[in-house]
């Protein structure tokens, strides 16, 4: 510290410490001013910066790391497809540098199988959708109604993939029948049950057969036990529709008598296959404008009346079977019979020999491609009626 009088005032100043080193010479003990940029760094560029002392003006210099890019988002110019790779580019923010991405083609996701030849996929549901993804939040290819028919390509436990040489898509599972386009196919039906010694019978037969049907139950039918019936056919693939409470002739009753034979039942059927019976079929066959609106559903009928609940044969049964179904088929039996649960094997082993496959109602309609509307009625769709 240096004292100075000037003019009768005392000015203090601070002067750089010195000291000795080995070589006896004297040296700086630096006061470092702020580093200041000389060279910039760019995104992919190092940069260089610099201090000097104030007292003895030696300068320190350094690398400043690249800042590194700022890139924005994936901007996709060409999406990628089962066919051909896709396109991406982002952009620096900063410097403005392009980056493209090449998007490798798609590919079909793991737990998928590759469908047999000939196999198609049938809409069994109102409106559905062709989706990107194995995902209904995923983008909307397609929109298709009931009966569209695609061609199938691999399979899983809850999607199917269908497409042609221009697209590919997924479509839920439960939503579609797969079936063999070089098959013909065929309705069972079933009424009046379920019964807890008869309907196991056929329910046993489908399932060794690997075949589904369509059983119209009496409401005043279902219970504890026989409500295990419905849960174990929906398991099966098998469809159930409402054949009133207790097969009162709807045509002879009120709106409201008709309106509760049908609700009745309907909440035992929900109870038990988690849905409403989405068929009608009246007892005895007997409907008018009024039956038809109330049940505000399809009514089906049929196309081959067994006439099983009359000659309660087997034998007959059978032959009837393999005499009068043809492709298209809408087959009319009850499964409350001994005769008729007891042909139910042999019918299935003979129809699967003859190129049939055994669908419901519902999976046969759609496989022909004709919507179900709400109170029309359906006699078959092989065009022949008796």
């Amino acid at each position: 510290m240096v004292i100075l009088a000037l003019l009768g005032m005392v000015i203090v100043t601070t002067a750089p410490v010195f000291t000795y080193g080995r070589d006896e010479q004297l040296t700086c003990s630096h006061d470092w001013s702020t580093w200041h940029i000389t060279t910039k760094p760019s995104c992919t560029e190092t940069g260089e910066q610099e201090k000097n002392c104030i007292y003895c003006g030696i300068i320190k210099s350094e690398i400043v790391p690249a800042e590194g890019h700022n890139w924005g988002r994936w901007i996709i110019d060409q999406k990628a497809t089962y066919f051909k790779p896709g396109k991406q580019h982002h952009i620096c923010a900063k410097c403005s540098e392009r980056e493209d991405k090449v998007i490798p083609k798609k590919e079909t996701p793991a737990g998928f199988t590759k469908a047999g030849a000939n196999l198609f996929a049938a809409v069994t549901v109102n409106n559905t959708y062709i989706y990107d993804y194995i995902d209904t939040e995923s983008e909307k290819l397609k929109k298709l109604k009931f009966g569209s028919r695609i061609v199938l390509r691999y399979t899983s436990d809850k999607w199917v993939q269908v497409g042609n040489d221009k697209y590919r898509g997924y479509i839920p599972k439960n939503q579609v029948v797969i079936y063999n386009k070089k098959k013909k196919h065929v309705a069972l039906t079933y009424d009046d049950g379920p019964n807890a010694e008869t309907t196991p019978v056929v329910l046993k037969a489908l399932m060794k057969n690997n075949c589904r049907a369509t059983f119209f139950v009496l409401g005043n039918s279902i219970g504890k036990e026989t409500g295990k019936l419905l849960k174990a056919g929906t398991s099966l693939g098998c469809e159930y529709g409402n054949h009133s409470w207790d097969h009162a002739q709807l045509t002879t009753l009120s709106e409201e008598a008709i309106a509760s034979e049908l609700s009745k039942t309907d909440e035992l059927v929900k109870e038990y296959t988690g849905r409403i019976a989405p068929l009608c079929r009246a007892p005895y066959g007997a409907f008018n404008d009024t039956v038809l609106a109330i049940m505000n559903r399809p009514n089906i009928f049929w196309s081959k009346d067994s006439l099983d609940w009359k000659y309660r044969d087997t034998t007959n049964l059978i032959a009837y079977i393999k005499k009068k179904v043809k492709n298209g088929d809408i087959v009319l039996m009850h499964d409350i019979h001994p005769s008729t649960v007891n042909a139910t094997d042999k019918i299935c082993q003979y129809l699967l020999k003859k190129n049939f496959e055994l669908v419901t109602v519902t999976e046969l309609a759609a496989i022909n491609g004709t919507p179900l509307k709400n109170s029309g009625t359906y006699y078959g769709f092989s065009g022949e009626w008796e």
